[in-house]
């Protein structure tokens, strides 16, 4: 068994490799290449999670290392939200409130760098909360300490997110005593090595507000903390603010009302007073309603549910199908989020866990964008639960990107 494991780890750190060093280009060729490397890289790791008996510390460490030194001069040729992220960063350390301006607006081309012809959506305002773009920034402007190559930035910014998601673990480890055999589902899942330290997506923000968040319940699970930490969340990406009924949970649901008070009261002073600054002019608040209606609403990307509403208005044969579709599954995810919470804040000895996984779930699946690296903070929870079917079942996301198959050819990285 032990000779099987390390035949397993050579192929799967063999196929991590070719998927590292695939050509920065956007085409045909690089993105099936991609396809059936990944598939191969999954299997690998399906393999090893099921036969793996025993982990030690030092192995867990050593997989680490190797992983991420392996994925992390990866370039961003699969996703272009990176260079939206660097761009932003620049104009905000400039002074530029991004909120108000249109990405092609004229007033910003003495700003152009290679990041701006890079990035995608050039018609569509910004959508990050303003927590997200505060962090943009300093990763910019720590970048600039050494030079203003686009390139440094990058992988400065790959930095960050490498520190976030070493946080994480280590908190998962030392503090939530979670065992070894489980951090190894997360530390070799092809998913969070493609898309937060491949790609650069921003959700490994995220991973330590909800080990910190975890730590709380296990803890005093002081609700005034755990209302502070779902709003960074909240300026971070929008969806840890449906997790909010999670600060009444207590042991046989018993809370504090004059707590509870004061925790809705600081989530909500710290949200309107974080907006304002930034959206001080009616030109802001228009275009962050005009991103977010693209992003919630206009946008589709693999999503099951936005195909099955429209298969099923077409066939009763309602008019306009395509556009109502996207509205119905939208509600619909505030209708699912709304049920979760009910069933949860009624079930004795509710586990906050599974609470949070169910919430991240409708807000991320019960969507007409569904895109693979949103699954990142999901699959840090199903590890602590050792979900491995799961974990699984969202890893095969990494296979969406199926729809980068065009005839066009499209440079959008480093090389």
């Amino acid at each position: 068994m032990k000779y099987k494991n390390n035949y397993l780890l050579i192929f799967y750190f063999l196929f991590l490799v070719l998927i590292s060093i695939i050509e920065p280009i956007r085409n045909p060729t690089n993105t099936l290449y991609y396809l059936s490397v990944s598939t191969l890289l999954l299997t690998s790791y399906i393999a090893i999670i099921y036969s793996q008996q025993n982990v030690t510390f030092t192995k867990l460490v050593i997989l680490y290392i190797l992983t991420r030194i392996i994925i992390f001069p990866m370039q961003a040729w699969l996703s272009d939200d990176v260079f939206t992220y660097l761009w932003q960063g620049k104009l905000f350390a400039h002074g530029i409130n991004v909120y108000e301006f249109m990405p092609l607006d004229i007033k910003l081309d003495i700003y152009r760098d290679l990041n701006s012809l890079r990035m995608g959506n050039l018609t569509v305002p910004a959508i990050y909360p303003p927590l997200s773009v505060i962090i943009f920034s300093l990763n910019y402007k720590l970048a600039n300490i050494f030079s203003s190559n686009e390139l440094l930035q990058f992988y400065t910014w790959k930095l960050i997110l490498l520190l976030c998601e070493i946080s994480t673990l280590l908190l998962l480890k030392f503090k939530l005593k979670v065992d070894n055999l489980k951090l190894i589902l997360y530390i070799l899942c092809p998913l969070p090595l493609i898309e937060i330290i491949g790609q650069g997506h921003n959700d490994a923000l995220l991973l330590p507000v909800i080990a910190v968040l975890l730590l709380n319940f296990e803890n005093k699970n002081n609700k005034l903390i755990n209302s502070f930490l779902l709003t960074i969340g909240t300026l971070i990406k929008m969806v840890p603010i449906f997790c909010f009924p999670l600060i009444v949970f207590k042991d046989k649901l018993k809370y504090n009302t004059y707590n509870l008070i004061l925790s809705i009261l600081l989530l909500i002073v710290a949200l309107i007073a974080s907006y304002i600054i930034f959206f001080d002019s009616k030109v802001a608040i228009s275009n962050y309603q005009l991103g977010m209606n693209y992003y919630n609403i206009r946008a589709s990307f693999f999503s099951a549910p936005l195909e099955t509403v429209k298969y099923v208005l077409q066939f009763a044969n309602v008019a306009n199908y395509w556009e109502i579709a996207p509205y119905i599954v939208y509600y619909s995810k505030f209708l699912g989020i709304i049920a979760i919470s009910i069933f949860f804040f009624f079930k004795k000895n509710a586990d906050k866990v599974d609470y949070i996984t169910f919430i991240l779930l409708a807000s991320y699946l019960i969507a007409n964008k569904v895109h693979t690296w949103y699954f990142v903070p999901i699959i840090l929870l199903l590890t602590i639960k050792a979900d491995r079917t799961l974990i699984i079942i969202l890893s095969i996301s990494i296979l969406s990107y199926t729809k980068l198959r065009s005839n066009i050819e499209e440079r959008i990285c480093f090389i």
